[in-house]
């Protein structure tokens, strides 16, 4: 795998944000203020390693053994293993299909004043679709995770962190992208830590620089579900008062997606994983989402800029 030697450039401490001054062919070291340590293979750069999949070790027992009992979710159902296999195609496509990446950058990044080539974070990129569409689109793209997955390496010309949940900065230098692109992210923080957070994605945006949030809805349809797996919903309102305090300022805000009322999983299950269109992880285009009130869709998106030139 190549390493990306512009990221290299940008990266810093996850912990005391100490910028770091690392070579790609430099394998192992640490922080020299905090003494935090880290491996750099190829496009990864992990922290800790010691102790990275010590989250995962802590995650409630109960919770995943409920998930063994639903048709939809258990490892041994076949309704399981056709999900797995249509959402693995997806991704497949995903990796070097031009019209995916074009609808979803008419979507989300129309109107955005994005050079060619510009430098863009991907962060809590999980398996890395939006990293392989920012790729695809042309920027250079950097992206980090709690957890590091295999499929980055599918991608070898974006560059991967793998930080640990604890981590208290985000790994990079002031000013360094042109676009952080969050989805999903920040239900998993508390209050103080999205005040941080917020903080921080502000700190690595370059003036000028936008900043795209998309979370679940708590005015959606299915909001009680979405809470039952998700656990905290962060408000659209409560985000927008943080952010406009952070310096940001707000460009839009819209509505997407489809969470029925009632048994949602098992009729997402229905319309995507068994429809005859290719499978689709966005669910931008729904139908069904366009039939009901905006205010009541999955998620809201939120799209700020960090003034200057």
């Amino acid at each position: 795998m190549s390493t990306d030697f512009h990221s290299l450039e940008h990266l810093a401490c996850a912990w005391c944000g100490d910028g770091m001054d690392i070579l790609p062919d430099q394998a192992a070291g640490e922080c020299k203020r905090c003494g935090r340590d880290y491996v750099l293979e190829g496009n990864l750069l992990s922290w800790n390693v010691g102790q990275r999949d010590s989250a995962r070790q802590k995650r409630p027992v109960l919770p995943l053994l409920m998930r063994q009992l639903s048709p939809t979710s258990s490892r041994l159902s076949p309704l399981r293993l056709l999900t797995d296999w249509r959402v693995n195609q997806y991704y497949r496509r995903a990796l070097n299909d031009m019209e995916l990446a074009g609808e979803w950058s008419r979507h989300n990044l129309d109107g955005l004043k994005l050079s060619q080539g510009a430098a863009v974070l991907d962060h809590g990129c999980g398996r890395g679709r939006h990293s392989a569409f920012l790729r695809n689109l042309g920027f250079r793209v950097s992206a980090q995770d709690i957890f590091q997955h295999s499929w980055w390496r599918e991608l070898p010309d974006c560059f991967f962190q793998n930080v640990p949940a604890d981590a208290t900065h985000l790994p990079w230098r002031d000013g360094s992208f042109a676009l952080v692109f969050d989805f999903g992210v920040i239900h998993y923080l508390t209050d103080s830590q999205l005040t941080a957070f917020i903080a921080e994605v502000f700190r690595v945006l370059a003036p000028g620089g936008y900043w795209i949030l998309i979370e679940p809805n708590d005015e959606s349809y299915g909001v009680s579900t979405m809470t039952k797996i998700i656990g905290r919903l962060h408000s659209l309102r409560s985000v927008r008062d943080r952010v406009e305090k952070s310096g940001f300022k707000e460009l839009d805000i819209s509505y997407e997606g489809f969470f029925a009322p009632a048994l949602p999983l098992y009729v997402d299950f229905i319309r995507k994983t068994l429809s005859h269109h290719p499978y689709d992880v966005n669910d931008f285009r729904s139908s069904f989402a366009a039939r009901i009130p905006p205010v009541h869709r999955k998620h809201w998106r939120l799209r700020m800029v960090k003034p200057g030139n």
